[in-house]
């Protein structure tokens, strides 16, 4: 019968147990360790085909930071816009709306055009990064897009704009991973740079004058008959030869549509203004000579020829302009103070009087006459366009929005 107390061979069961069980163990744990090291490799190659997607965000981040700083800083651009609307704006504020719509146009026009931010296809060339990797941006074919409301940190009253676009990391061609990317900008226009004003016209002081005529109601002349001088804002119709004699003309404006001849004026032109439509050119205006103390604080205009012969004594502020030729022969001033003047448009005969101390000529002597017989006139001014500094200031984000 056996003897089943022998144990003999049981040592050798328990070290095949305890083999077993460390081999079991040793399996477990490099199955572990290879998982392991799998899922380590694959994140690190998300990480680093998520590192190529972004180097292709911050590529054409830097791409835009570039242009927008370019354009959004050319001054002489923005000015030359800004003129090409003045002429069609009636006022500062709609010059500054028409420029707030039509230079987000101009910019997208040129976003467009750049080959390294735009293309038709919306696919701009591939990057290469190594000999395994490369990133591709996508563009939205909207181009720089306006925002309706901007972001609580942008300034009141500026404009906002986004531009959208996609960055693809590629493996061995393969596409791996895609970042949604949306960079952000903005710019005010600086209302303060930009002036509007008239320019006062340069014109003979006698078109005030001349434009008066219209706005002053004129009745018929009369004479009053006690004293036999003209006192009335007036007009006449009287041909020179039948304007009868009269001792002189005060206070008054009086317009003479047919030519005058005060050859036989006696007496005063005081504070009075004639105008005279000398409208035969055979027949000239005529001034003779007026008396002591005769021409004071006075203007006479002579639309047409003119024709003065003879002297005019002790003259006071008081001026004659002639819009054609003038005939000086005979003609003098004596004691003349400062301020009296005859102003010819046309030519003078004989050519010394344009020489002659308080006669100016504006085809001898322009310089002069324009110092003397020209003013400023605000109405038909020329009305131009200041720029006073930069038109706009942008404010461009930092980095884009990306979605992983």
């Amino acid at each position: 019968m056996p003897n089943l107390k022998n144990e003999r061979g049981m040592t050798l069961v328990a070290v095949l147990l305890i083999m077993t069980m460390f081999s079991i163990l040793g399996l477990a744990v490099m199955a572990a360790s290879i998982n392991n090291m799998k899922q380590v490799s694959k994140s690190e190659f998300d990480v680093k085909q998520t590192d190529i997607a972004e180097m292709g965000v911050v590529y054409y981040e830097t791409q835009l930071k570039e242009f927008l700083s370019q354009h959004l800083l050319d001054s002489a651009a923005q000015n030359t816009l800004m003129n090409s609307l003045f002429p069609a704006a009636a006022t500062k504020d709609q010059l500054i709306q028409s420029f707030k719509t039509q230079f987000p146009t101009k910019l997208n026009s040129l976003y467009k055009a750049d080959p390294s931010l735009y293309s038709a296809d919306g696919v701009l060339p591939e990057i290469t990064v190594d000999s395994k990797n490369a990133f591709r941006i996508k563009i939205d074919s909207s181009g720089i897009i306006p925002l309706a409301t901007c972001k609580s940190n942008v300034p009141r009253d500026s404009q906002c704009f986004e531009i959208h676009f996609t960055s693809e990391g590629y493996h061995t061609q393969k596409l791996e991973k895609t970042l949604k990317a949306v960079y952000s900008f903005s710019y005010s226009v600086n209302a303060g740079s930009i002036s509007i004003s008239t320019a006062p016209t340069s014109a003979p002081l006698y078109k005030s004058i001349l434009d008066s005529i219209p706005g002053k109601n004129l009745r018929q002349c009369t004479i009053n008959s006690k004293t036999n001088y003209l006192e009335a804002t007036c007009m006449t119709d009287l041909p020179p030869a039948s304007f009868p004699k009269i001792n002189g003309i005060s206070n008054s404006f009086i317009v003479f549509n047919n030519s005058a001849n005060f050859q036989h004026l006696s007496h005063a032109v005081s504070r009075s203004t004639l105008v005279i439509y000398s409208k035969d050119s055979s027949n000239p205006a005529t001034l003779g000579k007026l008396n002591p103390n005769g021409f004071i604080h006075s203007q006479i205009v002579i639309v047409g020829n003119a024709k003065l012969d003879d002297q005019i004594m002790k003259p006071v502020n008081s001026s004659i302009y002639i819009t054609g030729d003038a005939d000086l022969k005979g003609f003098s001033f004596k004691n003349r103070d400062s301020l009296t003047k005859v102003c010819v448009d046309g030519t003078i005969t004989p050519p010394a009087m344009a020489a002659y101390e308080g006669v100016y000529s504006k085809k001898s002597n322009p310089s002069a006459y324009q110092n003397s017989c020209m003013g400023k006139s605000n109405t038909g001014g020329t009305t131009f366009l200041t720029i006073n500094g930069a038109i706009i200031t942008p404010m461009l984000e930092d980095k884009p929005v990306v979605t992983y």
